[in-house]
């Protein structure tokens, strides 16, 4: 983790408390519910509770727009899951439900979260101070660019090897070239933000079309993964009650036709703006196809992506509205669990850094050829 990325982390956690009123709200629920236990209850105290119940799940209610997937495994890692996590009032509420005819249950609960969250953001609030004061007063310089995509390459993907590693940065690099020269005409610069270690982050500045392309990409994918999880449970389901064979093929073979489909639509709408040559289309059409099977490939097997966007600079609105929208396509990114049985890429693939178009058709050949089989074994 970078200091920047700590940085940003913890000032997040400061300012979202600060706009959204979460301790002060927590607070109000812990104080109501210690005088509800103390002396008998009065309409006052009730209304009291209740305000302070309704503001704090208000509060709570804002977090998933607030707070990116990347984020919140930034602040879990930093041991604040449990006082961000969009669960926390129901949490509350169900308790002070659940105890309704004991008050003094549900205060010392309240009281006890309260009391290790009060504690927890004097730590943030220590910990952000003290970066301040180890850069002189500055904080960390923002990001330069209005967006930004940051890619997550899990270790599994490259097996600690720093050649493999060079290989992902490659693909990357290459796919992004491929798709801002799909969508204006000509190959734009994708500069490196940062590289973080750890876990490998890769964060690269893009213009905002680009990263708004991107983000449409994903976003298709991950609507389409959800009919393959749906596809996955049929298929385990059948082998649970016996059914094998030719049933778990095609049930593969739909998997492969979602994704094949997915990657057909996603290079359509990537070259839907391009005007150069028809004979460098075909090349760009081609290579869409890999850098973005590959994409998904890496996806199923943990590869995320993450788009930042920061403020608008020189208050121009139409710079401004696509952030916005930016911003909003970017909340969708909720990519799936790593899956244990990957099927878009097989291992030589990964390792290898690179998938052919000659690789595809032989994908989809066999997959055609698996349907046939299938067929005739039924």
């Amino acid at each position: 983790m970078t200091s920047e990325k700590l940085y940003e982390v913890l000032q997040l956690m400061v300012d979202l408390d600060a706009k959204l009123q979460l301790q002060p709200s927590l607070n109000l629920i812990r104080d109501n519910l210690a005088n509800l236990a103390s002396q008998q209850a009065t309409p006052q105290i009730q209304s009291n509770l209740a305000s302070g119940i309704s503001a704090f799940s208000a509060g709570v209610s804002q977090l998933r727009s607030e707070i990116t997937p990347s984020q919140f495994g930034t602040i879990a890692e930093l041991g604040g899951e449990e006082f961000f996590a969009p669960s926390i009032a129901n949490t509350v509420r169900e308790q002070i439900e659940r105890n309704a005819m004991t008050p003094s249950v549900a205060s010392a609960f309240v009281g006890d979260i309260a009391k290790r969250r009060t504690a927890y953001l004097q730590t943030v609030n220590v910990t952000l101070s003290g970066l301040n004061s180890l850069l002189s007063a500055q904080p960390p310089e923002a990001d330069l660019a209005p967006g930004e995509a940051a890619f997550t390459i899990p270790r599994e993907l490259f097996e600690n090897k720093l050649g493999k590693l060079a290989k992902e940065l490659s693909f990357i690099s290459l796919m992004m070239e491929h798709m801002s020269e799909a969508a204006t005409g000509e190959i734009q610069p994708v500069e490196l933000e940062y590289l973080a270690s750890s876990i490998p982050v890769v964060a690269v500045a893009a213009e905002l079309g680009l990263l708004t392309l991107l983000a449409n990409v994903i976003n298709s994918f991950l609507d389409a993964w959800k009919k393959v999880e749906e596809i996955r449970e049929i298929r385990e389901r059948l082998k649970a009650v016996g059914v094998s064979g030719a049933a778990s093929k095609e049930m593969d073979e739909r998997i492969i036709t979602t994704v094949e489909e997915v990657v057909e639509e996603s290079t359509k709408l990537t070259l839907s703006t391009y005007k150069g040559d028809g004979s460098r289309r075909n090349e760009l059409e081609n290579g869409l196809k890999v850098d973005l099977r590959r994409l998904f490939g890496q996806i199923e097997r943990g590869l995320t992506v993450e788009i930042r966007t920061n403020e608008p600079v020189n208050g121009d609105e139409s710079n401004a509205r696509e952030l916005s929208a930016l911003a909003d396509l970017a909340k969708n990114l909720v990519f799936p669990v790593a899956a244990k049985m990957p099927m878009l890429l097989t291992s030589s693939e990964i390792l290898e850094g690179e998938v052919s178009s000659k690789k595809v058709t032989t994908t989809r050949t066999s997959a055609k050829k698996t349907a046939e089989r299938s067929r005739s074994d039924v």
